[in-house]
C-alpha cells in the first residue's frame, strides 16, 4: 500500500487529483462513513483518514470519527 501524505493526489472521486491537503474534511468524513471503510486496512486513504484524524475533527468538528 502506497502511503499518502499531504502532498499526493487524491487517487479518486470528485477530488480526484487534488492533493490530499486541499481536500475538505468534510469530504474525508463522507468517505470515511461509507459502509467498510473505516475496517480498511488496504485503501490509502483510509489509512491516511486514520493517520491524520486529529486534524479532521479540528475543521470538521461535526463528524463523528
Amino acid at each position: 500500500m502506497q502511503k499518502l501524505t499531504d502532498d499526493s493526489l487524491m487517487p479518486f472521486g470528485k477530488n480526484k487529483g487534488l492533493p490530499m491537503l486541499k481536500i475538505p474534511a468534510k469530504y474525508l468524513h463522507w468517505y470515511w462513513t461509507q459502509p467498510g471503510v473505516s475496517e480498511d486496512r488496504v485503501c490509502p486513504v483510509a489509512q491516511y483518514i486514520r493517520d491524520n484524524v486529529d486534524a479532521l475533527k479540528k475543521e470538521y468538528e461535526d463528524g463523528i470519527w
